[in-house]
């Protein structure tokens, strides 16, 4: 398996803030893994902790929405924040998580005469200032104004904190007094979604310029890093709300006038790229074992592989086909990057059932790696 990273907790002062030191857990996250995706960056990892409930408390209470730093060789090679915790003690299963949490509520309702209205966002401010800014949007058949204002203010009250939830109750099965908490992180490119957009104004511009206008207006967790131009024109309009992410990702996906791939993604720093795909490969397949970046002779460190083309040496027809974007037959492209202390390294493309051919050949380089292993 590969050497485990190093795991650090940090807080965020605020959506924009610095971030201070909490706490190294590397030793206690049992079971770290976590995925990199070519559409959106440092996607999802998850660990447990065991001990007894108060510790555990004090994580379940206090973490939530803090960050996750996994540091490889010095690098920080993942970079994401708590987004849920399940604390299961004595049969019961208690949740908090960042996606049962909507602090500003809109919402759309037609009137009596059939016109669409929508009311006052209301709005929970000590907790968009704890955790930044978690829009929620209903749609309401024929109903008054104070019906609709009414429907809102209920909802901001149910949801306003992540307030704990039980989510399973098994009373009489579990006899430890040890606590069980099973811990989701997720990349920061999930706050994308956390918002609608709102900078389209129908116009005609370039398919980059959007995207650099949506992650500076709309995303408040995130910031421009390299957007490469890309002159295809697009209008940028919605016909109805859409969350950032998903416009951002459809937006991904069309490519350029001459038909090339492009990814966005967030790495470190909370800045999100956006560039066409490289054909050139960066890591090779040979004998087993995964080597490079750029070097045959090399092996990979697992923790800080990213989605990239992958050559497959052991394949023997070379050359290529006309019409396709890579370079060469024996080229794939590694659309997610799993790593986990317990399960090693396991790559995946989008073809063939989520990759799970691939997995099959790749699942054993996690038990053949050795960083001291020269071949």
């Amino acid at each position: 398996m590969p050497i485990a990273p190093q795991i650090k907790i940090l807080t965020t002062a605020d959506p924009s803030g610095s971030s201070k030191f909490v706490a190294d857990i590397t030793q206690e996250a049992i079971g770290w893994r976590r995925s990199i995706r070519a559409q959106g960056g440092y996607w999802q990892g998850s660990f447990s902790m065991r001990g007894s409930l108060d510790d555990l408390q004090q994580v379940f209470y206090y973490w939530l929405g803090l960050r996750v730093k996994e540091i490889s060789g010095g690098q920080t090679t993942w970079d994401g924040m708590i987004y849920e915790m399940d604390l299961t003690y004595h049969g019961v299963t208690r949740r908090r998580s960042l996606d049962l949490m909507c602090n500003y509520v809109t919402v759309f309702y037609e009137d009596d005469e059939g016109e669409t209205q929508n009311t006052t966002a209301v709005t929970n401010t000590d907790s968009i200032q704890h955790y930044g800014r978690y829009e929620g949007m209903w749609t309401l058949d024929t109903i008054s104004q104070t019906a609709a204002e009414a429907f809102g203010n209920t909802r901001l009250k149910e949801l306003g904190w992540p307030l704990q939830r039980v989510v399973g109750v098994r009373p009489g099965e579990i006899e430890s007094n040890e606590a069980i908490l099973d811990v989701t992180c997720c990349g920061y490119i999930f706050t994308a979604n956390w918002r609608f957009e709102q900078v389209g104004d129908g116009s005609q511009d370039n398919l980059s310029d959007w995207i650099s206008e949506i992650l500076t207006t709309d995303c408040e967790f995130l910031e421009p890093g390299i957007v490469n131009e890309n002159t295809l024109q697009v209008y940028k309009a919605n016909s109805q709300p859409r969350r950032c992410w998903d416009v951002m990702l459809e937006l991904a996906a069309i490519g350029d006038s001459s038909s090339n791939p492009w990814r966005i993604y967030c790495g470190n720093d909370r800045l999100v790229h956006y560039e066409q795909i490289s054909a050139t490969k960066k890591y090779y397949l040979r004998d087993g074992k995964l080597r490079g970046p750029f070097s045959s002779e090399v092996l990979a460190n697992p923790w800080t592989v990213t989605p990239a083309v992958v050559r497959d040496a052991d394949y023997p027809i070379a050359g290529s086909q006309n019409g396709g974007w890579l370079i060469d037959n024996r080229d794939f492209y590694v659309e997610e990057v799993e790593c986990g202390v317990d399960t090693g390294l396991v790559l995946k493309s989008s073809e063939f059932d989520e990759g799970e051919i691939l997995i099959a050949q790749l699942e054993y380089l996690a038990s053949m790696f050795n960083p001291e292993d020269e071949d």
